[in-house]
């Protein structure tokens, strides 16, 4: 310590004090310094989701994905672990007095499926089905107009076990499961009409059923 005019001292400033009073604004110095690499990082993951999206479109699009198996009506066919069987393709009346337009008729497609695991059980569980024509022209079911479904087959929407109410199980593995869909279609796809599986993931990508 040093005097410094009459009854006031001065304190020496020790050598440590100097780096804490810099501590606040060196701090702000890193993070300014550090901010186009946290910019970079995010820049990288971006670029990697994008990288892996591009990866599963192309795994989608390879031929075994876009391939489908086409199925005389009556044949049996082998498809996402699961034996299918077209047993139904034709026009029929609505469940109830429903106006249709004066064009279209309903047509019911009547299917068994057989999983041969469980695991082709659960896969096929959510499976699609779908009425096509010769020119790519699709329509997904109608299953308002499914006329006694209950009488004709033990699902009426999907590939799945219905347990009452709203709520389902996989088809037990090895148990043949009869689905009965409607569709809505125009009259004049009736003779070029054709029925279509899909179970994503699956390859081939379609299993179709043709008369």
């Amino acid at each position: 310590m040093r005097r410094v005019g009459a009854g006031q001292v001065l304190r020496r400033r020790s050598s440590w004090e100097t780096p804490a009073r810099a501590a606040l604004p060196a701090g702000r110095g890193y993070l300014r310094r550090s901010r186009p690499y946290r910019i970079l990082g995010l820049v990288l993951l971006l670029a990697f989701a994008v990288a892996v999206e591009h990866w599963l479109e192309r795994r989608a699009a390879n031929p075994s994905m876009r391939r489908m198996t086409i199925v005389a009506a009556g044949e049996s066919g082998e498809y996402a672990g699961a034996t299918w069987r077209l047993t139904r393709l034709g026009p029929g009346s609505p469940r109830r007095a429903v106006p249709l337009p004066d064009d279209a008729v309903v047509v019911y497609a009547g299917l068994t499926v057989t999983p041969h695991d469980a695991a082709a059980s659960d896969r096929i569980e959510a499976c699609v089905l779908r009425a096509v024509d010769g020119r790519g022209r699709t329509w997904g079911p109608a299953s308002v107009l499914i006329a006694d479904a209950g009488r004709g087959a033990d699902s009426a929407a999907g590939c799945y076990r219905p347990t009452g109410g709203y709520e389902r199980e996989p088809i037990p593995a090895g148990r043949s499961q009869r689905i009965l869909t409607a569709f809505l279609v125009p009259k004049d796809v009736l003779p070029d009409l054709a029925v279509r599986v899909l179970v994503r993931g699956a390859a081939p990508r379609y299993l179709q059923f043709e008369l």
